[in-house]
């Protein structure tokens, strides 16, 4: 779910529809964090599976069955992520050893962490009330009011399902899990996104969330009271054309501007 909105380079497209096609089952291994540029040795990213390799569709005959970039290829994230072991083939697919990436207890069990959690849940519910509410009117209101209930529902479905497994998650399991809830359900930057995956703890996780979501936080405020102040100033009217009035409209470059006399309609 973090890396649902990735976008790939046409070559890094290519290698992947070439993948899809020769693997079987269909999976690569896309890295966030390297350590080192020549190496993937302890190199952090995340597992994804190819569910679908679309053929062409050519617009004008161009596409060719074997044009890769003409491919839609459709990807699903199948776990949070994994730290190469050492690089073991580069032909004709960069192959490595992998272990999982799950969080340390470090921080699981002290209150702090659960402060922050607790204010970045807050935080998340107050950005989504006032982007709702600035949005709420017009022909955008109701479509603003079905995405508010969509996050306050995520938000609901984790907390029922955590209290389902109180006990069977450990304190470090729990926290994994709620911080990345909120980092699936955010607008973090590319850069924030890959240092949340790359985090081992809650702990170093909850603060990027908490300053993202708080900047927003603060950004809505602003633009609801500005909205609270000035919203309900009616905005000035076009002036209404009288009949036989005198105007000027301008027509394209070649011909630029031209006179004309108003005249009523049928």
């Amino acid at each position: 779910d973090v890396y649902k909105r990735q976008q790939f380079t046409s070559a890094a497209h290519a290698r992947l529809v070439d993948a899809a096609l020769a693997v079987e089952p269909p999976q690569f291994f896309h890295v966030v964090r390297r350590e080192r540029d020549d190496s993937l040795d302890g190199a952090v990213g995340v597992v994804c599976l190819v569910a679908r390799v679309e053929a062409p569709v050519p617009d004008d005959g161009a596409a060719s069955e074997d044009d890769a970039a003409a491919r839609l290829v459709t990807v699903v994230c199948a776990g949070r992520g994994v730290v190469v072991g050492g690089e073991v083939a580069t032909f004709p697919f960069a192959r490595a050893r992998v272990r999982p990436l799950v969080d340390g207890a470090a921080g699981s069990g002290d209150a702090a962490t659960t402060a922050l959690e607790r204010r970045c849940f807050e935080a998340a519910r107050s950005a989504a009330r006032l982007s709702s509410k600035l949005e709420s009117k017009g022909v955008f209101a109701e479509q603003a009011r079905e995405r508010l209930e969509d996050f306050e529902s995520e938000l609901a479905r984790f907390q029922d399902l955590a209290l389902e497994n109180f006990g069977a998650w450990s304190d470090a399991e729990r926290l994994e899990r709620s911080s990345f809830a909120l980092v699936a359900l955010t607008a973090l930057s590319g850069e924030d996104s890959a240092a949340c995956l790359c985090a081992r703890t809650a702990a170093d996780r909850f603060p990027i969330l908490e300053a993202f979501l708080t900047a927003t936080e603060r950004e809505l405020s602003a633009k609801s009271a500005l909205d609270a102040a000035f919203g309900s100033v009616e905005p000035p009217k076009a002036p209404v054309l009288k009949p036989s009035q005198r105007v000027s409209f301008f027509w394209h470059e070649d011909d630029g501007w031209f006179d004309c006399t108003v005249v009523r309609g049928n």
